[in-house]
C-alpha cells in the first residue's frame, strides 16, 4: 500500500527486490510481538485480568508493529 502511495504521490519507484525483505521484517516483528505477549500473559491465572491486560498490551504492540518506521530507514529524497 505504502508503495503505490509513494508512486503516486511522490513518483519514487520502490523496487520488487525490497518487498521480499520487507515482508520478512513484518513477519519478524509480528512473531516477537506475539512471544513478549505470550511471555506476559503466560502468569496469570484469572481470566478477567488476563483478558484486560492482553487487550492493553495488544493495543500497544500492535501500534508499535504496524506505525513505527525510523525515519533513517527512508532514503533521503523519502525524508524531505
Amino acid at each position: 500500500m505504502m508503495g503505490m502511495y509513494f508512486t503516486i504521490v511522490d513518483k519514487v519507484t520502490i523496487p520488487s527486490s525490497a518487498y521480499l525483505p520487507a515482508v520478512g521484517y513484518l513477519l519478524l516483528g509480528a512473531v516477537a510481538a506475539t512471544l513478549v505477549n505470550a511471555l506476559i500473559i503466560l502468569p496469570i491465572r484469572s481470566e478477567v485480568t488476563c483478558s484486560r491486560i492482553e487487550a492493553i498490551i495488544g493495543a500497544g504492540a500492535g501500534f508499535i508493529v504496524a506505525t513505527y518506521i525510523p525515519l533513517g530507514a527512508l532514503s533521503s529524497h523519502i525524508q524531505a
